[in-house]
């Protein structure tokens, strides 16, 4: 018996809330495959297409805040570095997922992308050349926020909002409705959604504008900061299908970054860990949940059940925050050494470099076992 494509949609969206609550790990399930609405859109499937050109490198950035007393007369009481020597790199239509505590450096990360801050160090590259990608031509670089209602007045409507990035670019006001419909249909509203207020709608429906706003922009690159946290378990695995859904019509590339396991488990092709502004760990998702190499990770996520179990739905134990102040970092050798339970004389003399214990596992650890 044939199954419809509604059906199929159904069925992968109830296995995504079961696998979100039960926390089981396991290959991903194949999408329902759905004829993308864009007749340029290309089908790209991991691991068909031969090497891709790489979209984004990141090499050696890092970004220090200096703190300051005083208004007229300020005077510096120390600094904050809130990335150190981060290196990354993207491959067009790639999902790079990156987790990590709180102060681990992801939002400085964002806003390093995007332009919003400039880095004290460091080279992002985009396509090649070294320019700002959030700020060049075109905006290839745009940002799907955790709480569009916070970033934006509660009172503008969701069209208004998808056409902003369409009137920068140049789109005529005059037919600007036949291009914001086929956004809030591809994203699963209809138009009476799009003519609310923000304040009006539900949590998903406002993750849902924040989505078309970015595909307004005619991204190649979405950043995902925490997109999908705040959501219940139901709208995640929706807007998670959406997301997958996007990355194969559209050929996007995925940048996911927070603490929240549900996307980087479904969507990611390589999983990273974020300490102190730094890369410790990157590698296949389930390599890196199941079986993590560098002794912060270990600690962090745990053993399989603890990461991933049924009673922890909202991911691994925080190990900083309120009664649990971060060690002070090191003058010299690797960040993690002071709490590290294998710190040795080399860990105490120089930093670690990322180097492979398994196919696809990198680990910034000079004691990690191959």
């Amino acid at each position: 018996m044939k199954i419809g494509w509604r059906s199929q949609r159904a069925r992968r969206r109830r296995w995504i809330v079961a696998r979100s609550r039960a926390g089981t790990g396991g290959r991903r399930g194949r999408l329902a495959q759905q004829p993308g609405l864009a007749e340029e859109a290309a089908r790209w499937r991991p691991g068909t297409g031969g090497a891709e050109p790489v979209l984004l490198e990141i090499t050696g950035l890092s970004k220090v805040f200096e703190l300051t007393k005083g208004r007229l007369f300020k005077r510096r009481l120390g600094t904050i570095r809130a990335l150190d020597g981060l290196d990354l790199s993207l491959r067009r239509g790639e999902v790079v997922g990156l987790i990590g505590e709180s102060g681990a450096g992801k939002s400085t990360l964002v806003r390093c992308l995007m332009g919003h801050t400039t880095p004290s160090a460091g080279q992002i590259r985009w396509a090649g050349s070294s320019a700002d990608p959030g700020r060049g031509a075109g905006g290839g670089i745009h940002a799907i926020l955790q709480d569009p209602f916070a970033a934006f007045p509660a009172g503008r409507t969701g069209i208004e909002l998808i056409g902003e990035p369409l009137l920068r670019a140049g789109a005529d006001a005059a037919g600007l409705d036949r291009q914001i419909d086929p956004l809030l249909e591809r994203c699963g509203l209809s138009r009476q959604d799009g003519e609310r207020s923000l304040g009006e709608l539900s949590g998903g429906q406002r993750q849902r504008i924040g989505i078309a706003r970015a595909l307004a922009g005619r991204p190649e690159l979405l950043v995902c900061d925490d997109a999908v946290s705040a959501l219940d378990a139901a709208i995640k695995a929706q807007i998670i299908e959406l997301l997958a859904e996007l990355r194969r019509d559209y050929r996007l590339t995925f940048l996911f970054l927070g603490h929240d396991l549900a996307p980087v488990q479904h969507l990611c092709d390589r999983l990273g860990v974020l300490y102190a502004g730094k890369l410790v760990e990157i590698g296949p998702p389930q390599a890196v949940l199941r079986t993590p190499r560098h002794p912060y990770s270990q600690l962090w996520l745990g053993s399989p059940d603890d990461a991933l179990g049924e009673d922890d739905e909202a991911g691994p134990t925080p190990l900083a925050g309120p009664g649990r102040p971060a060690p002070p970092r090191p003058a010299a050798g690797c960040v993690y050494q002071p709490s590290c339970p294998r710190a040795d004389a080399g860990c105490r003399s120089m930093p670690p470099p990322l180097r492979f214990v398994a196919t696809g596992h990198a680990v910034a650890c000079l004691r990690a076992e191959a």
